[in-house]
């Protein structure tokens, strides 16, 4: 999949996307805008900020060479002989027992439109986050575009017949960038989760046409430590990269400390808002780096 075609996606999907001194970007939440593809290196000396101001965007985040940004990590795996000896000895038992009892395989974005939403309004649920009201519509939307657009992979884990866990990815050259992952309540103790990465990380590595499967970097929002831990159980590794945040004029001059300090503390303690969840991570990662 080309960055053209994925791009060609995300505007179906409603998002912005700017091209701005060679390097195309989009925005996952409203005037926050990131790379594609989302692990390019960004110079900040260099780029033209202003020019990615100007086009609606209020706050960047991406990466940077040293000694910019603050140290941070990628999930990902990259040895093409990947199996299960490269899980820790918990995960090793619940994949092999997942195997056991979920079949899984690749599946077309028509399959996911009739029982996926479902499995969306479970993982929101059970993660304590927000469902929004238009959540048929978009997720319908979604399917529908994915399943036109060049690179989209989708798979899926069965149990009998019923949809216990999908994963919706998008191959970007050399990489497979798992960028969805949910699963049924109902179904979470046959372990569809650990079968349904590890098969698809494995077939990808395995003679899939790529070197490495990415699912994705440090979060921003606090609380999902442990989503990390059950990914690196699986074999995912931390490869080290360094996250900067750019703050639109004036907000670095308004910004400052205590005043920087302060709005996190109050963002953190909103609990039960994911965007203010979020937006305090995205400031805390900005105060913390190296400018």
């Amino acid at each position: 999949m080309s960055v053209a075609g994925y791009t060609r996606f995300l505007t179906s999907m409603g998002h912005r996307v700017v091209n701005v001194d060679g390097t195309t970007w989009f925005d996952p939440a409203p005037r926050v805008f990131m790379p594609v593809p989302f692990d390019c290196e960004i110079n900040p000396q260099t780029f033209d900020w202003r020019m990615l101001f100007s086009r609606g965007c209020t706050a960047a985040r991406c990466l940077v060479p040293p000694p910019f940004g603050r140290p941070s990590y990628l999930l990902t795996i990259e040895d093409t002989a990947y199996g299960l000896q490269h899980l820790d000895s918990k995960a090793r038992n619940q994949t092999r027992r997942g195997l056991e009892a979920c079949v899984v395989r690749r599946v077309s974005f028509a399959e996911l439109a009739g029982q996926g939403v479902s499995l969306q309004r479970d993982t929101l649920t059970r993660q304590g986050r927000h469902i929004p009201r238009n959540l048929d519509r978009y997720w319908a939307s979604y399917f529908a575009n994915a399943a036109q657009a060049e690179g989209a992979i989708a798979w899926a884990a069965f149990r009998d017949s019923a949809l216990a866990a999908y994963l919706i990815a998008f191959q970007l050259s050399d990489t497979a960038h798992i960028v969805i992952v949910r699963s049924a309540e109902a179904l979470l103790r046959y372990y569809p989760n650990n079968a349904l990465l590890f098969s698809f990380s494995q077939h990808m590595l395995g003679g899939g046409g790529v070197r490495r499967v990415s699912i994705g970097f440090e979060p921003l929002q606090s609380g999902v430590s442990s989503l990390d831990r059950f990914k690196e159980g699986l074999g995912f590794r931390r490869v080290p990269v360094q996250q900067y945040v750019r703050l639109k004029p004036p907000l670095p001059s308004l910004l400052r400390r205590p005043l920087l300090t302060g709005s996190i503390a109050c963002l953190r303690r909103l609990p039960h808002s994911e965007t203010a969840n979020k937006v305090a991570g995205l400031l805390q990662l900005y105060a913390n780096q190296r400018t």
